[in-house]
């Protein structure tokens, strides 16, 4: 058999290194066509199979594994119409809910779906819209819980809801099962991790030069990571601050996370000077300049760094040196931490890292130091020792008469 026929067939697996990680899609010819001048040529679809991490799919012979146990069903599947009543749920997720909602997704929607729908499909992929019952995506929303963050089961019911709703909307069902489903209460907690401050500075000791500022930048400003390594020279301003007004990330330039977002960030004085020092000392040090370029150029364009590269090549060699965890996340909890308990307000570290409520400051961000809650029981059992050394006084006892 050709090398045309194969494909036709079986279809072929890629790497889509437009998002990271990177995801596995698998194509295959649906048919030919034929253009304006007569030329033929064969349309093809896709379909996303899963991401090149660890815990899914890190090898193309697994991507390629995963393909030829479903391919059958999913190119059936698209051809599926959708207001049949025997849609199942894959083929209706993949011609009517990706279609309809797709134009409208920035990329972090787009794959925050894809990484959820891989985890939805296995369970009810092949099932029939009109035989799935709430029972069943109840039972799926408890098993994702046991493993899987708060915010991750959340999105999960959001995104199940939005696709039987739909499917009402469309008269595929006549109604959702998805109504009523709970949210259990047993979700896997949020990583609360923050470094004490003798870990920032055994980081710090331990990096130079760009990185070295970067994680000063993280631990000492609260930025996001996205707002870092999206910063140009020009939103470095006179009054020791910095302006965000983009943020970059998966390797794309886009607004701030919100309008608030965009709120000057005050930078320390020590740490301007050294930025200004790296100005001086750059390639390029003109205002729509990148303060943290990246070695190599996309197609003759200069980018900043990825920060999961950073991540990955930098700060976890170092973090395994020392034996001590830490990322953007665990960093911008640490500066809210720490800001507090040296004294900070927390309406000035809500303004500091720019979020909508000082709720989300207090509640999600600013988190106890162990040394701050043994400082204030060793306080308190001096204190209660010291009322001990008093010198003690008999009760007077009323002596009987007679």
């Amino acid at each position: 058999m050709g090398r045309g026929r194969k494909l036709l067939r079986n279809g072929w697996i890629s790497l889509d290194k437009r998002y990271s990680p990177h995801r596995w899609v698998a194509h295959w010819y649906t048919g030919e066509s034929y253009t304006s001048v007569g030329a033929s040529r064969y349309r093809q679809r896709s379909h996303v199979l899963g991401f090149k991490t660890k815990d899914d799919l890190p090898t193309k012979s697994a991507a390629e594994s995963k393909w030829a146990k479903i391919r059958d069903r999913t190119i059936t599947a698209e051809h599926v119409a959708p207001t049949e009543s025997d849609s199942t749920f894959a083929g209706f997720v993949q011609t009517r809910f990706i279609p309809a909602r797709d134009s409208g997704w920035k990329p972090r929607s787009r794959e925050r779906f894809y990484y959820l729908y891989q985890k939805i499909e296995p369970v009810i992929g092949d099932s029939r819209l009109a035989d799935i019952d709430r029972v069943t995506l109840q039972r799926f929303l408890d098993r994702l819980a046991k493993e899987y963050s708060h915010d991750t089961v959340h999105l999960a019911h959001t995104y199940l809801q939005a696709i039987f709703s739909q499917a009402v909307d469309e008269d595929v069902i006549e109604k959702s099962p998805a109504r009523g489903l709970a949210i259990p209460n047993y979700t896997r907690d949020r990583d609360e991790t923050i470094l004490l401050l003798e870990a920032v500075r055994l980081f710090e000791d331990d990096l130079e030069g760009k990185d070295k500022i970067l994680w000063q930048l993280l631990s000492r400003c609260g930025l996001r990571a996205g707002e870092a390594f999206g910063l140009q020279w020009q939103d470095l301003t006179a009054d020791h601050s910095l302006r965000i007004q983009r943020i970059y990330a998966r390797g794309k330039v886009s607004e701030p996370k919100t309008k608030k977002s965009k709120a000057p960030v005050v930078v320390p004085v020590a740490l301007y000077e050294e930025l200004v020092k790296l100005q001086e000392s750059a390639e390029d040090g003109s205002d729509g300049a990148w303060i943290f370029p990246s070695s190599r150029n996309r197609r003759g364009t200069v980018m900043p760094i990825n920060y999961h590269n950073w991540l990955n090549r930098t700060l976890k060699p170092v973090s395994k040196r020392l034996g001590i965890r830490a990322n953007h996340q665990i960093l911008r909890r640490t500066f809210a931490t720490l800001a507090y308990n040296s004294g900070g307000d927390l309406k000035d570290i809500q303004a500091q890292m720019r979020h909508a409520s000082v709720n989300t400051t207090a509640n999600v961000y600013t988190k106890p130091i162990p040394q701050s809650v043994r400082n204030a029981v060793e306080a308190l059992d001096r204190r209660i020792r010291k009322r001990e050394k008093r010198p003690k006084t008999r009760p007077k006892v009323a002596r009987k008469r007679g």
